[in-house]
């Protein structure tokens, strides 16, 4: 009897041995940024091929719940891989590991069919699973679409600092009133409209249209309106969360904490730009005849 009781202690040490030894082996031999690196491309391709099976199955557990809930199954009660959307598409991307702070991001340049281009990053923290033995995806945070100036490769505000525009159809529809309070909203909507439909590509929201004086021409029929406009737009480039100092301190204290900071890291940054406007309206028409704006400090 103490016979098998030693063999089978000795047979707990061979594997408690191996264990160890196959940590040791991991720790020494692989390059953790040359597997970080590895797993970052794929989670990249996974969105370009738009299947993210290669991305749950690096997933840690919790993401992977998360994935679940938010993908939903089919009919048959299969899990659904398919992931992001068709327009635009992943034309091309680079990745950055940071080896030290176990994290990565991705910069992915995209395009449409009209040969409009965007750009948008996504920031991934890593976590070693020690029962695993592997190198897992715990949080990940994403950016909203930017416009992207393929031809300068750079983040696209696509806007001159001074533009003078005639209008034909476009604003014809709008019903501008002689009386100031009805005209006021309408020319304030036809602003809004112009500005971001034509000028403001890349997020700009019109925050205040202040209209400082309306006067009319010689043959009461145009009256020319000049007006501030403050327009919020967001800030790039974005934040990475994994640099957050807050967040570096936090990782060490409570990873549960970490990962979902990192999950929900604001990642928009705004501020306020000022314009000067000059509008002529037709009044017998209701129509705009031409629109002038350019940044208040120009």
């Amino acid at each position: 009897m103490n016979k098998i009781f030693k063999n089978f202690n000795f047979i707990i040490l061979v594997f408690t041995t191996a264990f160890f030894l196959n940590s040791f082996v991991y720790a020494q031999t692989t390059n953790k940024k040359e597997v970080m690196t590895e797993m970052v491309e794929k989670w990249a391709e996974a969105w370009k091929t738009r299947d993210g099976k290669p991305r749950y199955d690096m997933m840690s557990e919790k993401m992977k719940k998360d994935f679940e809930e938010k993908q939903g199954k089919t009919d048959e009660g299969n899990l659904i891989y398919s992931i992001r959307w068709s327009s635009p598409w992943v034309e091309s991307y680079t990745v950055d590991v940071d080896e030290e702070n176990e994290n990565a991001e991705i910069c992915y340049i995209m395009k449409t069919s009209h040969n409009d281009y965007y750009v948008m990053w996504d920031y991934i923290a890593f976590g070693f699973n020690k029962p695993k033995n592997k190198m897992e995806v715990i949080a990940c945070a994403s950016t909203d679409l930017s416009n992207y100036d393929k031809l300068h490769e750079c983040v696209s505000e696509n806007f001159p600092h001074s533009v003078s525009c005639s209008w034909g159809p476009v604003y014809e529809n709008y019903s501008l009133y002689k009386q100031l309070n009805k005209f006021y909203i309408k020319l304030e909507e036809a602003i809004a409209a112009m500005i971001s439909t034509e000028f403001i590509c890349d997020g700009r929201i019109i925050s205040c249209v202040d209209i400082e004086q309306m006067n009319l021409d010689n043959t009461g029929k145009i009256i020319t309106v000049d007006a501030n406009i403050t327009a919020m737009t967001e800030i790039l480039p974005p934040v990475n969360p994994a640099k957050d100092e807050n967040l570096k301190s936090l990782k060490s204290e409570n990873i549960d904490d970490y990962i979902k900071f990192f999950s929900d890291y604001d990642l928009t940054s705004t501020q306020d730009i000022n314009y000067t406007l000059k509008a002529k309206i037709d009044l017998e028409t209701n129509g705009i005849v031409s629109i002038e704006l350019q940044h208040k400090d120009d």
